[in-house]
């Protein structure tokens, strides 16, 4: 006998099951068939919006943030390198009701080129790191700013001698905000002494 599934059914819904249908199916991003808002919103509309109780596309009220600047320092660190430090700082606004405290993802995208015989765009992504606002790592008491000295986080298969664009984006379960992009060269391929 066949049963359809409910959405406290699947794990990766389960967040979904306490919301109405059309509430969670706009979060699942079927927008255009219910209308759910206007995708060409700015980041600036998208936040206000957010803030006054309203759906964002794929973000529940109150969850959507916008990246205000994002630094990446030193340049040049050596990939691989097991001792390096990396001072990240990010400045972001978001709503005072969020639902939880936002988590701030960092992807390495590679636009050099690459194989685009499979239909793909030249170029790679990889994941950096995450951090969180109010975490221990963070060393601004302040909410909205994170300030952290965290571990190498270029590791292969992250090229060396390389040009990136690092994507600062934040981010509560499906929600992505605004998010900021930092030029970053990345070293050379760490090697023992």
């Amino acid at each position: 006998m066949f049963r359809p599934r409910t959405l406290s059914a699947l794990p990766a819904l389960s967040a979904l099951s306490d919301l109405p249908v059309v509430t969670a199916l706009c979060l699942l991003g079927a927008l255009n068939l219910l209308g759910c808002e206007d995708s060409e919103l700015t980041p600036e509309q998208s936040l206000e919006k957010s803030c006054n109780g309203e759906i964002i596309v794929n973000c529940r009220p109150y969850e959507y943030a916008i990246v205000r600047e994002a630094t990446v320092m030193p340049p040049e660190v050596e990939v691989g390198d097991p001792l390096a430090r990396i001072d990240v700082r990010v400045v972001f606004d978001g709503c005072a009701d969020a639902p939880s405290t936002h988590i701030i993802s960092l992807q390495g995208l590679d636009e050099s080129g690459g194989d685009t015989s499979d239909g793909g765009t030249p170029g790679s992504i990889f994941p950096l790191t995450t951090l969180r606002d109010g975490s221990p790592d963070d060393m601004d008491d302040a909410p909205g700013v994170i300030v952290a000295s965290v571990e190498n986080f270029f590791i292969a298969p992250v090229p060396a001698r390389t040009d990136l664009v690092i994507r600062v984006e934040p981010r509560i379960d499906v929600c992505r905000g605004g998010s900021v992009n930092v030029a970053y060269r990345t070293g050379a391929t760490f090697e023992m002494p």
